[in-house]
């Protein structure tokens, strides 16, 4: 479905080096539509949460064009025959817009892993053969193609051959971080009408430095000032405090180093 909203692409929050890189692939993709040449494809790759599928929307918002969302792990758990249905059905739509395409393919690694890896199944090779048969080179008159993924080392050599540009969006480092931390507790205090305590201010630094040190993503910022105006709000003070603040950074923090670890062991077979 087209986009009507306003674009808010200048509200994304990235790393200097990083948001020039993003807003250069804006511009050469609305310059793409204008002139009618051929859209390219690009991978954004880097941990979960750093703003990839947001991009992607903003994008699809910036320049007009209709826009969809593929899941690369909804679509393996499909039985093959109609996994593949369901992918050139989703080409043929997207060929058929009048304006071009993009398509967002979240978790591409899910079923465009390099087909040479142990452990890859014969239906996982049938999806990818599938994929790479509609998609035969970098560039496309209709569709614009947006690989995100944690791990570009997995991908398909012959699906890496189809991608032109390539993005590596990391968590924010402090001034990003303290920006993110900023807006959505400006965001959700107003929301919920929530004041803050006179001494939170002096202490946003050191939570901001905890919050970059724990490697947290932009959704993970967003998940924490959520628990915080929540947990402040049912508080006998009723006010954001320097101490609910760090109570909920540090549990959040935890649990994230947990997570990290258990996907470690997956990944060592352990």
């Amino acid at each position: 479905k087209k986009k009507k909203e306003k674009s808010r692409m200048g509200e994304i929050i990235m790393a200097p080096e990083i948001d020039e890189q993003l807003k250069d692939i804006a511009e050469d993709v609305k310059s793409t539509k204008r002139l009618k040449d051929e859209y390219f494809n690009c991978m954004l790759y880097g941990p979960p949460g750093t703003g990839k599928t947001m991009f992607a929307k903003e994008l699809a918002r910036h320049t007009g064009l209709d826009y969809a969302i593929m899941s690369g792990a909804d679509l393996t758990q499909l039985p093959v025959g109609k996994a593949i249905t369901e992918l050139h059905l989703m080409f043929d739509w997207a060929e058929n817009c009048k304006d071009g395409t993009i398509i967002f393919i979240d978790e591409c690694e899910a079923f465009l892993a390099n087909r040479a890896m142990d452990g890859v199944s014969e239906d996982s090779r049938k999806l990818t053969q599938a994929f790479l048969s509609r998609v035969e080179k970098p560039s496309h008159p209709k569709i614009m193609l947006i690989f995100a993924t944690n791990c570009p080392e997995q991908l398909d050599p012959a699906a890496l051959s189809r991608i032109s540009r390539r993005v590596e969006i990391q968590t924010p480092a402090v001034p990003e971080a303290a920006k993110l931390f900023d807006m959505y507790l400006n965001k959700l205090a107003m929301a919920k009408g929530v004041e803050f305590d006179e001494s939170f201010d002096s202490s946003k630094e050191e939570l901001v430095a905890t919050i970059v040190s724990e490697k947290f993503a932009g959704r993970e910022i967003e998940e924490a000032v959520k628990n915080i105006i929540r947990k402040s709000r049912h508080s006998p003070e009723g006010v954001v405090t320097t101490a609910v603040a760090k109570k909920v950074i540090t549990l959040q923090a935890n649990e994230l180093r947990k997570q990290r670890e258990n996907k470690k062991s997956i990944l060592l077979g352990e």
